[in-house]
């Protein structure tokens, strides 16, 4: 069900099988049209099977002041294989941010497979922030297709507190000059979950900027994984793209890999990457406890300490207080 109200006026949100009769030429425009079929099996399985899921159009000059939430709720009394599709598109000189989050009501095992598109048109900007909290028992696959024309801005904020399988793609194409791309990730996983997070990200055009950054804290028999790629275009000159992946491993049978690499063609950019996997800082810890802090307490202000750098990222207040919360929770 989609329920909206208070938008001004030429924004659109509906149900995505809605707007393919309502909007049809909006529709066809853009719908398929950023998602590559040929990167992933899971992608090409989504376009096969998604009859419906979310379509946001933001108009020329419309800047939304208020966020736009997606809430998903998975519940059933049998095992499930849920298959989402979104769009959203956001025209020349247009702002909006868009939180999705993603919760489970059962205990029972479900694989979500979802896609959603995104279109930011010139001098365009939106934030496209996700909340995962969903049980141990769900495998959720994740691909998000971006595709920026001139001088726009994405930024996207992704927490994962909970997940039996996780797998979060991001594919960026800076496909106009003077493009920004902002992209953070945080993952806290323990028990036998699996958070893997990719990226691909592609300068097409000169003078466009990036930053990655992805950090993970892992216990028990926990596994990650982060894959990311810097593409730099023979033509895509003054290039600036940064990408770095921090994680901390609190037992000894957690693991990580970790792969940043860069793949550069044009000979006038600035680029780096960089990756770190080890444990809290033991002297660090030595302070605090000779500060009188239990070792418990000690530990947990070091684990948030090395979240809050993704936390204070979030640009909307509330939702930051609200993950805030619950990071503190699960840590």
């Amino acid at each position: 069900d989609v329920q909206v109200s208070g938008l001004p006026e030429g924004v659109v949100v509906c149900s995505l099988s809605e707007a393919s009769v309502k909007y049809p030429d909006l529709f066809e425009a853009h719908y398929s049209k950023y998602a590559d079929t040929s990167v992933d099996g899971l992608v090409a399985l989504n376009t096969l099977f998604a009859q419906d899921g979310v379509f946001v159009y933001i108009p020329k000059n419309i800047r939304i002041e208020k966020p736009i939430q997606i809430i998903n709720l998975s519940h059933s009394f049998k095992n499930l294989r849920i298959t989402r599709r979104n769009l959203i598109v956001a025209e020349e000189n247009s702002a909006c941010d868009i939180v999705v989050c993603d919760h489970s009501l059962c205990n029972h095992g479900y694989l979500t497979n979802s896609l959603t598109e995104i279109h930011t048109g010139k001098n365009a900007s939106l934030n496209f922030d996700r909340l995962q909290n969903e049980n141990s028992r769900s495998t959720q696959i994740n691909n998000l297709f971006i595709h920026q024309l001139e001088n726009s801005r994405f930024g996207s904020n992704s927490v994962s507190l909970h997940g039996g399988l996780i797998r979060n793609s991001f594919y960026v194409t800076l496909g106009g000059t003077g493009a920004e791309a902002n992209l953070n990730g945080l993952f806290l996983c323990d028990d036998r979950q699996h958070v893997a997070n990719f990226v691909l990200m592609d300068h097409a055009s000169p003078f466009c900027t990036s930053n990655q950054l992805f950090k993970g804290i892992l216990d028990e028999e926990a596994t990650g994984a982060f894959n990311g790629k810097i593409l730099v275009r023979k033509d895509a000159q003054k290039t600036q793209a940064y990408q770095k992946n921090n994680n901390i491993l609190l037992s000894s049978t957690a693991r990580m890999n970790t792969k940043p690499h860069l793949e550069i063609y044009a000979d006038d950019v600035k680029c780096s990457h960089g990756a770190t996997v080890g444990q809290l800082d033991k002297e660090a810890l030595f302070y605090l406890r000779s500060r009188g802090i239990p070792e418990t307490e000690a530990r947990h202000l070091l684990m948030y300490a090395f979240a809050n750098e993704i936390v204070s990222r979030i640009s909307i207040p509330v939702l930051k207080e609200r993950i805030i919360e619950l990071v503190d929770k699960r840590l």
